[in-house]
């Protein structure tokens, strides 16, 4: 078995896929990144120097 990770950039996208999955009958899980957040490239460095 393989895992495959999709990421969608809009809900357009993401019901496409989906619906490709459901009719080829390929399992899958989905998990929505809500809590994620962005770090830029100089808050990075500050934590590196710490």
């Amino acid at each position: 078995m393989e895992t495959i990770i999709i990421t969608t950039g809009n809900e357009r996208q993401s019901n496409l896929v989906k619906s490709m999955l459901k009719e080829m009958r390929i399992r899958f899980t989905t998990h929505t990144d809500e809590n994620e957040v962005e770090v830029s490239a100089a808050e990075l460095s500050v934590l590196a120097i710490r």
